[in-house]
């Protein structure tokens, strides 16, 4: 009996290991260490230590650096919480209150937003698998990036109204100057294929002559003669 339990004992220790060499499960993309609790955003974290009974502000002497983190007792100068931190921060933009017993110290990410495993290094860590994306604003986008998204919605609210997109309504004036601009063809009965580069209209019709047929692609307009139709056909190219 006393072998099974010594073997269960094991096997609950190593099932211990793998969990946190995995990482702990996220709690409000944050988690616990046995001194303090922390939580994040991609752009801040706040770390509330576990103080002392009966501490409080002007006990306590806080110094958090670039990539370092203190706390200490000013009395004694025992330390409460030291150590590198996982990522860098803003030092000018930290706040620390004291309140029940718990200091809450905010830090400011600085650089790259990004989600940090652990608050201090060496510390158990979070599974970052399983931190909770957070719904992006357009004014937290670089500029490029925003123009971009915009366009996605406004191209997505369009094609839900049955409407043209942006490109679209762009390659569309693009080929009505074409067309006024070549009054000698006949565009009665072209054949329009919006599969071109970007959403581009691809077209195929004949001059009144029959002699003439082309393919438009506002990206690169050409005119294609009987031969050079051939040609086209050979290299699978051919438009109609």
């Amino acid at each position: 009996v006393d072998t099974v339990k010594t073997e269960a004992a094991k096997e609950a220790e190593r099932d211990a290991k793998r969990k946190a060499a995995l990482g702990q499960e996220p709690v409000n993309n944050g988690g616990t260490t046995d001194r303090y609790a922390w939580t994040q955003t991609l752009g801040d974290l706040v770390c509330e230590v576990f103080l002392p009974a009966g501490t409080r502000a002007k006990d306590l002497d806080v110094v958090v650096l670039k990539r370092s983190m203190r706390v200490a007792l000013k009395a004694t100068g025992k330390v409460v919480l030291e150590g590198d931190l996982e990522g860098e921060v803003h030092t000018d933009e930290t706040v620390w209150t004291v309140e029940d017993g718990v200091l809450s110290v905010t830090l400011q990410k600085a650089g790259e937003q990004n989600w940090w495993k652990c608050v201090l290094k060496g510390d158990p860590y979070i599974d970052l698998k399983k931190v909770e994306p957070e719904n992006s604003q357009l004014s937290d986008l670089d500029p490029d990036m925003r123009q971009t998204v915009e366009k996605m919605m406004h191209d997505q609210k369009q094609k839900a109204l049955g409407l043209p997109t942006i490109d679209e309504s762009k390659n569309k004036d693009m080929l009505d100057k074409f067309m006024k601009q070549h009054p000698e063809m006949d565009f009665s009965k072209c054949k329009f294929n919006w599969g071109g580069a970007e959403g581009a209209p691809v077209v195929c019709c004949a001059a009144p002559s029959g002699s003439l047929r082309f393919k438009y692609n506002p990206h690169y307009a050409t005119t294609i003669t009987t031969a050079q139709e051939a040609r086209a056909r050979r290299r699978g190219r051919d438009c109609a």
